[in-house]
């Protein structure tokens, strides 16, 4: 079968694998319809690489297939069309203990320690499958998992409507985060982004205010926009802006942080989280907020659906690649690779 194989951060190509083989009676054969790239994925591919990867691992977690061999006793039938929860915890480690699932010590993310979704074939535990409503698109539905991301921090948001909110950075991350704030009635909400064709989107997704961050006195403007005594909830869509964050955040405001890089560093005054009692929050993957995210997506799919601006198939994999790595894309990159 074709699959996007990682040898290294500069050897990534399609090849011909071998048909997966299931690890146990509780899983089920997907056929891939598509799989979402990811800013990890871009990170894993710099090189040095700033996210790790096993070699010989086939790439790919935001995964949406169409159930082929359902397992034994599967409540699944052949022809569900299903999303994948990417990340394996083991259970029995301090942190799955403590119900911290999602921060497992031992984790198998698919598409990095093991085989993932950038190929035509994989079988996934049904516990990680979610069947997709009749009439959602499956190309949107393909944003469940990173969705899913970001409703682990928004469900613990202290935004309210009528309140605002900024948000840095939108590229495909910054616009759900957007797409989410609208719905819960934030507002105004402001998105800084330098590349203008994803500004043009976030004005289209309902963005009240788009602010370039390289234009001069660019803070300050956004300060201005939600009236001078900062964000009661600011996000740092990128994972490198907390400095910026702490500028426009509001006393008694909080920051969400979202997005790995292992190789980022970044220098802040502890001062300004103390002064104005910020609390500084982290967001690590989904922690059971796939059935939420489908939902969403199948009660929105218009307004989610605007997030989706590229689609390859599996054969033009290095045209995929190299719009990822170039940055430029409006919002989310699909590699299809069934029909759907």
């Amino acid at each position: 079968m074709k699959a996007v194989v990682f040898q290294s951060p500069t050897q990534v190509a399609v090849v011909n694998r071998p048909e997966p083989k299931p690890r146990s009676e509780r899983e089920s054969l997907i056929k891939v319809i598509a799989c979402g790239l990811c800013g990890s994925d871009m990170r894993t591919m710099t090189d040095p690489p700033q996210m790790p990867c096993t070699p010989d691992t086939v790439m790919g977690h935001e995964i949406v297939g169409m159930v082929d061999t359902p397992a034994a006793g599967s409540e699944l039938v052949a022809g569900d069309v299903v999303v994948v929860v990417p990340n394996y915890p083991c259970r029995t480690c301090f942190n799955c203990r403590r119900g911290l699932i999602n921060l497992c010590d031992n984790f198998d993310h698919i598409g990095a320690v093991t085989d993932g979704g950038l190929a035509e074939r994989l079988w996934v535990p049904d516990e990680f499958l979610h069947r997709v409503p009749a009439g959602l698109d499956p190309h949107v539905a393909a944003l469940a998992e990173p969705l899913g991301c970001i409703l682990n921090g928004t469900t613990r948001a202290n935004w309210n409507a009528g309140e605002p909110a900024v948000i840095l950075g939108g590229g495909p991350i910054g616009l759900l985060f957007l797409a989410v704030a609208k719905l819960s009635g934030v507002s105004p909400v402001i998105v800084s982004e330098p590349n203008p064709v994803r500004a043009a989107v976030a004005l289209w997704m309902g963005a009240d205010h788009v602010v370039d961050p390289t234009e001069p006195g660019a803070l300050d403007r956004i300060a201005e926009l939600v009236g001078g005594h900062g964000s009661p909830v600011v996000i740092d869509a990128l994972g490198t802006l907390l400095q910026s964050a702490l500028t426009l955040v509001a006393k008694g405001g909080e920051i969400f942080v979202f997005g790995v890089n292992h190789a980022a560093e970044i220098t802040i005054s502890p001062a300004a989280i103390v002064d104005k009692e910020v609390n500084i929050r982290g967001i690590y993957i989904a922690k059971g907020t796939f059935p939420l995210a489908v939902r969403l997506l199948a009660a929105h799919p218009d307004l989610f659906g605007k997030v989706v601006s590229d689609r390859f198939p599996i054969e033009e994999w290095e045209s995929a690649k190299q719009l990822l790595m170039s940055g430029q894309a409006a919002g989310k990159i699909l590699v299809t690779v069934g029909p759907a």
